[in-house]
Order: C-alpha cells, then structure tokens, then sequence
C-alpha cells in the first residue's frame, strides 16, 4: 500500500466516523494499522489504536475499546487523553478502582498545564483538566470515598474554561441529591484525522516537466516551397545559408559576417604583439665579466653565486674605541713567544697580531696592554689578538696593586679584569713586590716593559 493509498483509506475511515458507520470505520481502521509504524510514517500506531478503541467505545464493546486503548498507551505512554478514555471504559464498566487510577494518570500527563490541545496531531478536541477532575470526583463517589469526591469537584469547580462545562455542576448536584452521576468525554467523532495538506498534495498528481512555454515563433510563408532547399555557401565565410537563417540570403548579412571575422583577426595581432612586447629584456647594467686572460690561464673570482663574499659586520664597541686611539698608539713588534694566558681564561689560539701605533704620553715606566678578542666564529673571519701600548708614569716605589690601579685608570677599565706580567729570561713572570723590585734595580735607565691583559 503506497503512501497516498494509506492517506486515502485513513480519510475514508474518519468520514464514516463523522457519518456514524461505525462497524465500516472501525473495519478501514483495522487494515490501516498494517501501515503503521513503517518507514515513512503517516498515523503512528497509537494515533491508530486509540482510532479503533474509539470506534469500539461508541459501539458499546468496552472490553475490546479496553484493550484498545491499552494497546495504544503502551505505544505512546504520555497520550494524555488515552489514559482519560481507558477511564471512562472503565467507569463503564464499574471498573472504579482501575478508572481512579486511570485518570489520575491522565491528570499527571497534563504536567501542570490546564488543558492539552490536539489539533496538530489531527485530534480536534481539547482536554480540559476540569473534566479528569471531575470524572476522578465521580470514581472516589462510587468507591464510598465523599470527602475525597467532594474536593474534585470544587477544585473541577474553579477551573471551569468553557460553558460547556456546565456538566460538572449537574454532576455536583447528583452527586449531593445521591442520583446517577454522568461522566464527561469525548464525542463519538472525535478521532484523529490526516492533514488536508498533505490529503490534497496526495490527490494532485505531480507535473514534474511543468507547462510548454512558446520561446520564439515564425510565421509560415504561403509562397515558399516546402521542398528541401540546396545548401548555399558563401565566398567569404564558407558557411551554410541554413545555418545563418534567413538573413543568409540578404547581401548586408554576408557583410556583418565579414567585417565580424576580420575583427576577430585583428584583435588576435594586437594580443599577440602585446604578449611579444611583455617579454623581459636585457637588465639595466651590464653583468660582470670575467677578468683577463694571465700567462694563458683564467684567472677566477674566489667567489661566486654558492659562496657569496662575506658581509661587513659592525665592529665591536671594545674594538671601535681601540680604533680611536690607535692615531696616538705606537707600533710594537709582540714577544717572540707567545703570551701567557690570563689566570682566568683558556690560552688563546694561534692568531695574527696586529701591532697598533703608541700613545702620545710619554713617562718613565710603560705599560702594555693587549686584549684578546673573539667575536662570534664565522665562517671567513679570522680571530686576532690586539696589542696596545700605553706609556704611564709611576714612581719607583709603586707596588703592584697601585701599578694595576694605574693601568685600569689609563684603560678606563675595572681593575678586577686586569693582570700584569713582565718578561724575564725570555718567558712572562707575574708581577709582584719582589720582582717589581728587581725590575727597577736591575734596568734604572732603561724603560722596563710590564705586559697588561685582560682576563
């Protein structure tokens, strides 16, 4: 059964409801719930049951609208007006302890709210929470139970919402007289229904290619042949006169076309000597050359594009001020063997030293000082050691501290980084009280070299 069949039959059932064929209905109810709970769903199966309990409750057959409505609450726990139907079965049936609990079922599923509307699941009726109360009232009175039938009824009495509540009044009224009282319900028509838009989009028949819409028309000329006509090429173009139409035929046509393909030619030159003058041309000064020929052979650069000369780097602050004072230092060949190294410092490595043009002031004793660099290694820099010469004045009966206190002065340095050394048979010996001693005794006309580094 395809989908529009199953919204068929489940319309035919509900108009045979609103027609009171009941035995007819509850039959098209029975072959519908085959479609239920499929893949695409159109009445869920508690829709369906509670459908067919209905049916059976306005035919009178309340063990089957019993089982029904069960059925249809175990499919949907929370359908509210199920849970109220079952009870009125059950009221029906002087079933009052099961109606009791079937209504305050229903009441609980109302979850606070004063009425439940139905409409959107195809149900056209509300239930009120006035009428469970009021049925509930009714059940507690057949179980002997006044006290609690009478609170129903006054709190069924305080939520009235629509005048055909009046029923709970006369209900009230029975139930103080001692006559039978009638329970509220639904109407025997009242089940669910399908949608009507989905009744009508079922009825339609879908048009998928849409309506033919007329996009160009011609008039048909009496005087023509209806003959095939012979291909007719033109002699400048070469195409087809069916191809270009009618105006094929017309000599202004044949010229459009013409003047339209020699546009097309000439748009394509200028593209093409665009793209030609686009091209990079030779750089702006010329590269240079190898330099010439000597005894024969080439002689080439050391360098080239893998091993680019290195960059200048600025020099070091120490080793620009050194530069300053180089105009007032004097040159002095170093020791013939190398220098000692500082107490706290590694002995330098072999290096080139460059020896820088004395100082302009003059005094008995001079002291000289060579500082170590070594900049970061790079590769193509070479480390060298600086020796500077500082001539400075003392007297004879200086001690070592006030000497080293001296030299710091002239080399505006900390006197923590310094150490003095002198040469003595031909190696460096560390200077103190004794040896400076000496060093005056043994040369007082010359001037004795004292050795300053840092360390």
């Amino acid at each position: 059964m395809s989908m529009v069949e199953t919204l068929q039959l489940w319309n035919e059932a509900v108009s045979l409801t609103e027609k009171g064929h009941f035995e007819d209905a509850l039959m098209k109810f029975m072959s519908l719930e085959q479609r239920t709970d499929s893949g695409q769903v159109m009445i869920t199966s508690a829709r369906n049951l509670f459908n067919i309990g209905q049916t059976y409750f306005s035919l009178g057959r309340m063990d089957m609208a019993i089982e029904a409505f069960k059925e249809s609450i175990g499919k949907d726990k929370m359908l509210a007006v199920a849970h109220f139907m079952l009870g009125c079965a059950h009221l029906k049936k002087n079933l009052n302890r099961d109606a009791l609990k079937n209504f305050e079922d229903a009441y609980f599923f109302l979850r606070g709210n004063r009425l439940i509307d139905y409409k959107q699941l195809g149900l056209k009726y509300k239930l009120y929470g006035c009428e469970i109360l009021c049925n509930k009232a009714i059940a507690y009175a057949k179980l002997g139970k006044d006290q609690q039938a009478r609170n129903d009824f006054l709190k069924a009495m305080e939520s009235r919402a629509e005048p055909q509540h009046g029923v709970i009044e006369d209900a009230l009224l029975c139930f103080q007289t001692g006559k039978n009282m009638i329970p509220t319900g639904l109407p025997s028509h009242a089940v669910f229904q399908p949608s009507r838009s989905k009744l009508l989009a079922a009825k339609e028949k879908p048009n998928y290619l849409g309506k033919s819409q007329v996009v160009a028309a011609r008039d048909k000329d009496d005087n023509s042949n209806d003959l095939p006509q012979k291909p007719v090429f033109t002699e400048s173009s070469g195409m087809d006169s069916r191809d270009l139409g009618q105006e094929a035929h017309q000599p202004q046509a044949i010229k459009l076309v013409n003047e339209r393909s020699n546009l097309m030619k000439d748009l394509r030159k200028k593209e093409t000597r665009k793209s030609l003058k686009k091209t990079p041309g030779a750089p702006g000064r010329p590269l240079p050359s190898l330099p010439q020929k000597n005894n024969g052979s080439t002689a080439l650069s050391p360098y080239s594009s893998d091993n680019p000369p290195p960059r200048p780097t600025s020099p070091h602050p120490r080793q620009k001020n050194l530069d300053q004072n180089s105009s007032r230092s004097e040159l002095t060949l170093p020791p013939s063997k190398p220098l000692p190294p500082s107490p706290r410092h590694r002995s330098p490595l072999p290096v080139h030293r460059r020896p820088l043009p004395p100082s302009p002031v003059r005094s008995d004793s001079p002291v000289e000082d060579a500082l170590p660099k070594r900049p970061p290694k790079r590769q193509g820099i070479v480390t060298f050691q600086m020796v500077l010469t500082r001539s400075v004045q003392v007297n004879r009966d200086s001690t070592p501290s006030q000497l080293l206190k001296t030299a710091a002065e002239s080399l505006n340095v900390s006197e923590d980084k310094l150490a003095l050394w002198y040469k003595r048979d031909d190696e460096l010996t560390s200077v103190t009280d004794e040896t400076l001693s000496s060093l005056w005794n043994s040369a007082p006309d010359l001037k004795p070299t004292i050795y300053c580094y840092e360390k």
